[in-house]
């Protein structure tokens, strides 16, 4: 099977399984909506364990969902308060 190019099925997937981490605690990984914009991944979460676990561990791991053409990225996320940036808002939107 043929798969999109990397940039394209990052824009196109609609959800990445993200892990953050906690003290104690195994990963916590969840999917989870996002957008691919401006070489960032964007995901809208409220206050929950992966924001709370964010704002105490910001080392993230995401993956695509597709585990037989497996795109992986490991960084460090920055939680972001209202407003956002509209790009942002219009890609979440478009998609």
């Amino acid at each position: 099977m043929e798969h999109d190019s990397i940039e394209q099925r990052l824009t196109d997937e609609r959800n990445v399984w993200l892990a953050t981490s906690r003290d104690g605690h195994p990963p916590h990984l969840v999917p989870i909506w996002f957008v691919w914009l401006d070489e960032r991944f964007w995901v809208c979460t409220s206050q929950s364990v992966k924001s709370r676990n964010i704002a105490d561990h910001a080392e993230v791991t995401l993956a695509l969902e597709d585990g037989n053409a497996p795109v992986v990225v490991e960084g460090t996320a920055t939680l972001r308060e209202r407003p956002y940036p509209e790009p942002v808002c219009a890609a979440f939107g478009g998609k």
